[in-house]
């Protein structure tokens, strides 16, 4: 969790969510100190500092008990019908493990805000679909799981709850049925960024995918990826630049302010598949927020 405000905001719109058999239990997998817990239903979970966000996930899960699970953060903001869309989407299709919404930029932030939502989640913004249809990828924060589904998981491959679930638990959930997202889910991200915390993040995140990844590779095959790493941007810029910015409904000058500060994410991003590659993930994955 990363401030009171925010996470009180997201509560709000939590406490009013439309067309509920029952009411929600909600729980806060804090490692800040700062979160509260004060209302009926909500229940806190503290966490050392060094916890990292999914492993913070994990917690919530092992706390929960509902057949449905949904998974958000604290800095997004779903509209009332939210909850009821996710759990009849799974409800609706029982072949489904998992339920998702579309994700829009909750903001009129700066150019570095705008950036930093399109390298994270310019793939999930509304594609101007109205009915529910299966997908191949999740995102990590809005969306529902049957609860079974991830307990499988959690009893048979525990580590895959310690790292980033949209490259672990989603692949492995995929075995075991289909994913599908509806529209009627739709929430806003509100998280502002800056310039440092986008390039952090950015830099942070890929580091740990690389490092990750190429640990067990042997030194040629850390070298190879290393070397590969730095044609990265002929990759990323397609898919950063392609869909996302079409899919964003930014106007001319708006889209043009915010090029820059795309072309330097995918140099973060760049950055850190090479020393991911080359010395291995460090503590990111501890340092994303």
């Amino acid at each position: 969790m990363s401030d009171q405000a925010s996470l009180a905001r997201l509560l709000g719109a939590l406490a009013v969510q439309e067309g509920l058999d029952a009411p929600l239990d909600v729980r806060i997998a804090d490692r800040t100190g700062l979160a509260r817990a004060d209302e009926p239903g909500v229940h806190l979970l503290s966490a050392p500092a060094d916890t990292s966000v999914f492993a913070l996930r994990r917690r919530a899960l092992e706390a929960s008990t509902a057949e449905i699970v949904i998974v958000t953060e604290d800095h997004c903001v779903p509209g009332p019908g939210w909850v009821r869309a996710l759990t009849q989407a799974l409800r609706a299709d029982p072949e489904a493990v998992a339920a998702s919404g579309p994700v829009h930029d909750g903001l009129n932030g700066d150019p570095w805000d705008r950036a930093a939502f399109l390298c994270d989640y310019g793939g999930l913004l509304p594609d101007g679909s109205t009915v529910t249809h299966r997908v191949s990828a999740l995102p990590g924060m809005n969306t529902a799981y049957r609860r079974d589904a991830l307990v499988k998981v959690l009893r048979s491959e525990p580590h895959l709850f310690d790292d980033f679930w949209e490259a672990g638990v989603h692949r492995r959930l995929a075995r075991d049925g289909h994913f599908v997202v509806t529209p009627a889910a739709d929430l806003a991200h509100c998280k502002r960024f800056g310039r440092r915390l986008a390039l952090d993040q950015r830099y942070l995140q890929a580091r740990h995918v690389a490092g990750t990844r190429a640990a067990d590779l042997g030194l040629v095959g850390r070298v190879g990826w290393t070397l590969a790493a730095t044609a990265l941007p002929a990759t990323l810029i397609p898919r950063v630049f392609g869909p996302s910015l079409r899919r964003s409904g930014l106007p001319a000058r708006r889209l043009a302010a915010t090029l820059p500060a795309l072309l330097a994410l995918v140099g973060a991003w760049t950055l850190g598949e090479v020393v991911g590659a080359a010395l291995g993930p460090g503590d990111a994955l501890v340092r994303v927020e």
